[in-house]
């Protein structure tokens, strides 16, 4: 448009300018030239309705004709609203001047008074009939503004909201299709459907400037302008649908999505009065969808909530709770979670041949992931301890199953060890654990190392089996490394030297004293924060000839 009406208007100027500028010169010149020069000009002026013609097919410039209607319809109403109140007040004002002395009340103060309560009157008086003009000549904007408060007002879930809200709408202003699409994470999807994703994200180029213009757009100035950019997906996208409006869905978190409306039925445009209507609900909608979701959200994390309580409760229904007894074996164990169920496990099997058998595990990761993962191990462990396999051979067996059954990047750290009360020894594999360490009556604290790969890195892996016999006093603690990894003030570990320490100035204890004397040194030494590990803790203890031993 400016370039259509600049040349027009810049040669009008010169030539008037010129005409008085030159004087005699111009008014020498010969008819025929000052003919062509007012036929050149004149013709120039045809490009302001040729430009003006090619903005609006072009851009269809809807936006500024609906902004311009809703403004005069506006100014003729307020107008007519103020016209008919001062009139009104005029006649009350003069009415009641002349009544008042004909009653006997003289004076300015009665007038006053008049005039002061007709002023005060007067704004409130003038919206509420400009409200009632509106609604007598709009009355398809009263209905529509109506149904879509009330149905706002009503309680909703997802699903249900969106496709009653897109039923209404398609009803009060006649839309072939409502789709709504909200934001899951970083993607825009079908509300209704909830499983299309759409071209679009929310914070791309288009999702920020639905953000910045916070009003209804119209897709054909849209796609016809390139104000607003839209990639060749996107706008096969809405030529699909026949999208002819989108509608901004904000609250005060960000765009929560939009509403995508179809060409009208009709075939006719949306008025700027509908236009109006959907700017105001939509941050209602907006608020309403939101809302919606957080309590989705907390409905879901409740019930995962419940899950994962539910899930504790049978892992820790998977331990032992009660030590069975052997003979010449003092033995204590305690398991404390860092989160809601754990990756650590233990186990203290009673085999028929009077023997015990003793694990202790930890698997890569946290979580319930970490948990199933433990369950499976000691499922396996528990199947395979009476099938007259070594324990070389049962952790083999165990490596593989694990393999073949987890991902690549979740592992086993296994102790397994067999106590035979006969000959007071203790059969061992270590595949890749902490090093239990073994406490003598003296004092001196040596460590069991490892004697094979961690479980489920590689498929055949071999293991080899060792013997410890132990003396009468002596002392094991099978742990995990969330005793020797909790960390002080100054993020400085634990350390296998200072549970030796531990275990070394404890070891006269009672081994469920030493559990409890190495818990507190940890809680002590970490600050009395939250572990950021399962800690496991498992100890046995030879007796003396005579001596009674205790489980816990």
């Amino acid at each position: 448009m400016l370039w259509g009406s600049a040349p027009a208007l810049l040669a009008q100027l010169v030539t008037g300018w010129a005409a008085a500028a030159g004087g005699p010169w111009y008014q020498a010149l010969p008819y025929v030239t000052k003919l062509y020069i007012l036929n050149g000009t004149s013709l120039l002026l045809l490009l302001i309705p040729v430009s003006v013609a090619y903005a609006f097919g072009k851009y269809r410039l809807l936006e500024v004709e609906s902004r311009l209607k809703r403004g005069t319809r506006l100014v003729l109403v307020t107008g007519g609203a103020v016209l008919v109140l001062l009139l009104v007040c005029a006649l009350i004002y003069l009415g009641s001047s002349r009544l008042l002395p004909l009653l006997g009340i003289g004076g300015d103060v009665p007038p006053i008074a008049i005039a002061m309560v007709l002023a005060f009157g007067f704004l409130p008086a003038q919206r509420s009939l400009r409200r009632s003009l509106e609604n007598r000549i709009y009355p398809e904007r009263l209905r529509l503004q109506a149904t879509l408060h009330e149905f706002l007002l009503q309680s909703h879930v997802s699903r249900a909201f969106w496709t009653e809200l897109a039923r209404r709408l398609r009803d009060s202003i006649g839309a072939s299709a409502v789709f709504p699409l909200l934001r899951r994470r970083d993607a825009l999807v079908y509300a209704v459907e909830c499983c299309e994703l759409a071209p679009f994200k929310a914070g791309d180029q288009f999702g920020q400037a639905l953000l910045n213009a916070r009003h209804p757009l119209l897709v054909d100035e849209m796609v016809a302008s390139g104000r607003i950019p839209l990639t060749d997906p996107q706008k096969a996208w809405l030529a699909e649908r026949a999208a002819a409006l989108i509608v901004p869905l904000e609250t005060v978190s960000g765009l929560r999505g939009f509403l995508v409306v179809g060409e009208r039925l009709s075939g006719d445009d949306y008025t700027p009065e509908e236009l109006e209507i959907l700017r105001a609900l939509s941050p209602q909608i907006a608020l309403v969808a939101e809302t919606i979701e957080l309590l989705e959200e907390r409905t879901e994390r409740q019930r995962l909530d419940d899950e994962i309580r539910m899930a504790r409760g049978i892992q820790e229904g998977l331990m032992p709770r009660e030590l069975p007894p052997t003979p010449g074996l003092e033995s204590a164990a305690r398991i404390r979670f860092c989160g809601d169920v754990a990756g650590d496990y233990y186990d203290v099997i009673a085999l028929a041949d009077g023997r015990t058998l003793l694990a202790v595990g930890d698997v890569t990761g946290k979580g319930l992931g970490a948990a199933l993962i433990m369950s499976n191990l000691q499922a396996a462990l528990r199947a395979m301890n009476g099938v007259g396999l070594s324990l070389a051979e049962v952790v083999a067996r165990i490596n593989t199953l694990i393999h073949d059954n987890t991902p690549d990047d979740l592992f086993i750290t296994l102790f397994v060890a067999l106590y035979d009360p006969a000959t007071a020894t203790l059969s061992y594999v270590n595949a890749g654990h902490d090093p239990p360490l073994v406490c003598a009556y003296d004092g001196n604290v040596t460590r069991l190392p490892a004697t094979g790969l961690l479980v489920g890195v590689f498929p055949g892996a071999m293991y080899d089996q060792r013997v410890l016999h132990l003396n009468p006093g002596d002392l094991v603690l099978f742990y995990t490394d969330g005793a020797t990894e909790a960390m002080n003030d100054e993020e400085e570990e634990l350390g296998d030297d200072r549970l030796a320490r531990m275990v070394a100035d404890n070891r006269s204890a009672p081994v469920a004293a030493l559990l409890t004397a190495i818990e507190d040194g940890v809680k002590a030494f970490h600050g009395g924060r939250p572990l950021h590990d399962d800690m496991t803790l498992v100890a046995i203890r030879r007796l003396s000839a005579g001596e009674s031993g205790a489980v816990s």
